[in-house]
């Protein structure tokens, strides 16, 4: 369940000293943030975050039930941290395509 906060947490703070910032320096760049700036409501955003975050514990759990090797576990969380550092990074053109998709769209 901590999942989301935690690869939101250390992604910001990468991000952050490979600009030469200080890693616990405030800004807008956290995922709520960026929801929230694309047009989703306070509630549609935290939908989303639980969502996300149930996710990630459901998978968790699951993986623990079927004993799966911790090395596996190990690699999975490495390449959804790199998913996420993609996500960040092209937040704003996912948004946007995720956006055109939704029923308001006037495609």
């Amino acid at each position: 369940m901590l999942g989301l906060p935690l690869l939101d947490t250390l992604s910001l703070m990468l991000r952050r000293v490979l600009k030469g910032r200080s890693p616990f320096s405030a800004d807008r760049d956290h995922l709520h943030h960026i929801l929230l700036r694309a047009g989703f409501s306070i509630e549609q955003t935290v939908c989303i975050l639980f969502t996300i975050s149930a996710a990630f514990g459901a998978i968790a759990y699951i993986a623990w039930r079927q004993s799966v090797p911790e090395y596996v576990l190990f690699y999975t969380a490495w390449g959804v941290f790199f998913v996420y550092i993609f996500f960040q990074k092209h937040a704003w053109q996912i948004m946007r395509r995720i956006k055109s998709l939704g029923p308001d769209s006037k495609s």
